[in-house]
């Protein structure tokens, strides 16, 4: 009772201040209440305020100060990289000393960030400020470290799964050797060797055309059969988890409107989408274009700073550090992903085996009919998505992944 009293004078504080009309803030209610979401969430959410004015509101009610972490950085003597984990995950960070005290920055006073607090530090204070601007500094301030491990991480951790060494020992003097001699033989040699080979592909590619066939028929089969047997179950809007988009983005300008329209158009509640942009910080065109859309603050957008290789798998990984949701998906800039798509994911995983951890969803084209090329295309999509897929998994063959 005395919590709800403390929310109902902090909505009052800010209404008094006109961060938000009262109009925003019925809204804000209803849809908190029909999502099971937190009003900050829902009232950032659906920009009904901008963090800055929220929080620094926020802090005035709860009589702290406001940490204005973009005009005021944090002082890089008091972070530690071990500890950027910490920072992250309970949106907290040491961002000044006054006196004895270090002042903790951070969104939400909870029992963890005191608890962790009264184990790092013996004199503290905390300061306001909106998880963003956190999630920017730790961004700014670790992006060496960071970027690092988005490289680096898999190598270090399970090296056996990694591509960074594609051979191992003498694995590749092997190999070039291989590849010389055979190319020495046929050029010394090409009458007695160039059938060889041609017979050899020609194998090849007809033991590739007949697997497919098989895996074409098979799936055939096993896609009208789990179709017939799948069901959608509905899940009500409060029992929905949050939801993180991944979209790498790389001088994607032109469709760049058309994909935050189709991810706003997505059936599922604004305050459990948790979107990262994910752009190079030195793509200022992107940039520059994701700022004139003033898209909602559920996107959000992350920089990846510059190294190589300069991939859509290595930014993703980037990204996933600010990632607040329990299930993610990955988006490129040109999708229109169906408007219930999260929902029959969630479907598809309580209806599914404990160790199943991803679900792929069907991808084509959404201009099949514009010409030969785009034809050709759906073609191979509807095949590989349609009856391929299907085939693979009836085999126990791991699966590539391609779409969302």
């Amino acid at each position: 009772m005395v919590w709800f009293l403390i929310m109902q004078g902090i909505y009052k504080f800010i209404l008094d201040k006109k961060v938000i009309t009262q109009k925003q803030l019925e809204s804000a209610r209803k849809l908190a209440k029909q999502a099971n979401s937190s009003m900050v969430e829902v009232i950032l959410s659906e920009s009904y305020a901008n963090p800055h004015q929220l929080y620094s509101a926020i802090a005035e009610f709860k009589k702290v100060p406001f940490a204005d972490l973009e005009k005021y950085p944090c002082d890089r003597v008091l972070l530690a990289v071990a500890d950027r984990n910490i920072y992250n995950d309970l949106k907290v960070i040491p961002w000044k000393t006054e006196g004895d005290n270090v002042v903790l920055a951070t969104s939400k006073i909870s029992k963890e960030v005191k608890y962790w607090a009264d184990s790092k530090f013996k004199n503290y204070k905390f300061a306001i400020t909106s998880w963003y601007d956190i999630n920017n500094s730790i961004n700014s301030l670790f992006s060496k470290e960071n970027d690092v491990e988005a490289r680096e991480d898999l190598w270090r951790v399970n090296p056996e799964c990694s591509a960074r060494d594609l051979f191992k020992g003498s694995q590749s003097k092997v190999f070039l050797a291989g590849i010389l001699a055979l190319f020495t033989a046929t050029f010394m040699y090409p009458a007695q060797f160039a059938p060889w080979i041609f017979l050899i592909i020609a194998i090849f590619y007809t033991n590739t055309l007949l697997f497919k066939t098989m895996l074409l028929i098979i799936g055939k089969v096993r896609e009208k059969r789990l179709s017939q047997a799948e069901e959608i179950i509905p899940i009500a809007d409060v029992n929905l988890p949050i939801y993180t988009i991944l979209v790498p983005l790389y001088k994607e300008t032109r469709v760049l409107k058309k994909l935050t329209e189709a991810i706003r158009n997505l059936d599922y509640p604004n305050s459990k989408l948790d979107v990262k942009l994910i752009v190079e910080a030195d793509d200022e065109l992107t940039i520059n274009a994701i700022k004139k859309l003033r898209c909602t603050r559920m996107f959000e957008m992350i920089k990846v700073p510059y190294s190589l290789p300069r991939t859509k798998p290595k930014a993703c990984n980037y990204a996933m550090r600010f990632a607040k949701g329990e299930f993610v998906t990955i988006y490129d800039a040109e999708d229109v992903p169906d408007p219930l798509q999260l929902r029959k994911v969630l479907s598809k995983f309580s209806t599914s085996p404990s160790n199943v951890v991803c679900v792929q969803s069907r991808l084509n084209f959404f201009n099949r009919e514009e010409n030969i090329l785009s034809r050709m295309f759906a073609i191979e999509y509807s095949n590989l998505f349609d009856f391929m897929l299907y085939g693979l998994e009836a085999m126990d063959i791991p699966i590539p992944l391609g779409g969302t």
